[in-house]
């Protein structure tokens, strides 16, 4: 009984793996999760479907962010979330979303043109630090790069 039994078994397993068996890494395609979707996730704590609304403002605002800064999406997103890691060691309570479209407000002016992104959010951050509304560090910061000139 006991050889019948380790026999259908043996069996089964060939049988098994000759169909494709059990998914291994290496013959299910990985999916990639876009850098919008990460941020959204990140912001509402728990993973939102890819049609959320929040990755579609992400990705608008990773898309305006992008062409006007050097750095690349990936990057503008790193650093939003450096910046709020910050503020939440100051004690400041804001959402990834928040930052990026106060940055976005921000950086509008022709000023613009020329800088890096990692200025506006340390400079957003200090601001914040400096006890200001996000309103009133989003101006601030867009009053403060437009009377700077660029290196």
């Amino acid at each position: 009984m006991n050889i019948v039994r380790t026999s259908l078994f043996i069996c089964c397993a060939v049988a098994f793996a000759a169909c494709g068996g059990v998914p291994t890494s290496t013959n299910v395609p990985k999916k990639t999760v876009s850098t919008e979707q990460m941020l959204a996730d990140m912001d509402a704590g728990h993973s939102v479907g890819d049609d959320d609304i929040t990755v579609a403002r992400f990705r608008f605002l990773l898309d305006q962010l992008s062409r006007r800064f050097p750095e690349n999406r990936a990057r503008i997103g790193d650093m939003t979330y450096v910046a709020q890691k910050g503020l939440r060691q100051d004690g400041i309570s804001e959402s990834l979303l928040t930052i990026m479209e106060g940055l976005n407000k921000a950086s509008q002016s022709p000023q613009s043109r020329g800088r890096k992104y990692a200025e506006y959010a340390a400079a957003y951050s200090t601001i914040r630090a400096n006890g200001l509304s996000h309103e009133k560090a989003v101006d601030a910061l867009f009053k403060a790069m437009s009377l700077v000139p660029q290196r």
